[in-house]
């Protein structure tokens, strides 16, 4: 084996050459895969931050929109109560006129 091992040593060499380029290329085949992995992480990290913060806005728009919706209750209970005074008040001063003519007809000479 020895003997043959000397006739092939170019062959031996050569083989083991491409054996060592095959794991350096696969070591660094890894290492890009890891830095690319590393990479999607951050930016799926950046994604689910940027998420976050719309989901704030999105909690915060709704609180205001909320509130909106009660201030136009509240609101809409007061022009009620608004509209029905002013009925109201448009009822007495045609009462009040009414009185005021039957008074002016009374006050006139005979």
């Amino acid at each position: 084996m020895g003997e043959w091992a000397r006739e092939h040593v170019a062959t031996l060499a050569a083989w083991a050459g491409m054996l060592l380029t095959l794991f350096l290329t696969a070591g660094v085949q890894w290492s890009m895969a890891r830095a690319e992995v590393e990479r999607h992480d951050q930016a799926i990290h950046a994604i689910e931050n940027h998420d976050t913060k719309q989901d704030d806005k999105i909690t915060a728009i709704e609180s205001d929109v909320r509130s909106v919706t009660e201030a136009q209750g509240r609101l809409e209970g007061l022009v009620t109560r608004q509209e029905a005074t002013v009925n109201e008040m448009q009822t007495l001063t045609a009462e009040l006129k009414a009185h005021i003519r039957v008074m002016r007809g009374r006050e006139r000479p005979r």
